[in-house]
């Protein structure tokens, strides 16, 4: 999974496979937390409470989303009808994109 937005607890899974109907590809050659290339599901966040948070966050950072694949995820937010505006702008906020 990749955390989209801290303290939101927002998060989308990473799949090996782009069954969603909003998946970008992320590759594996840039992000060596990934076994190979994925797609991240960008179609509705995963929401997390406090404890599951700290929890995961205790066990460490694997890796950070690089380059234009921040932009194509914001991109994807952006444009979903799944996902309730005022979460869009906590998404934005966490990613840093105008």
């Amino acid at each position: 999974m990749v955390c989209i937005a801290p303290k939101s607890g927002f998060f989308f899974r990473i799949n090996s496979d782009s069954h969603w109907p909003v998946a970008v590809p992320i590759d594996a050659a840039r992000h060596r937390f990934l076994d190979h290339d994925s797609f991240v599901e960008c179609w509705a966040p995963l929401e997390f409470d406090d404890g599951a948070m700290d929890e995961a966050f205790a066990e460490g950072v694997l890796g950070r989303v690089r380059g234009g694949i921040v932009q194509a995820i914001w991109k994807a937010v952006e444009a979903s009808d799944l996902i309730a505006p005022h979460d869009k702008q906590a998404i934005k906020n966490a990613l840093q994109v105008r």
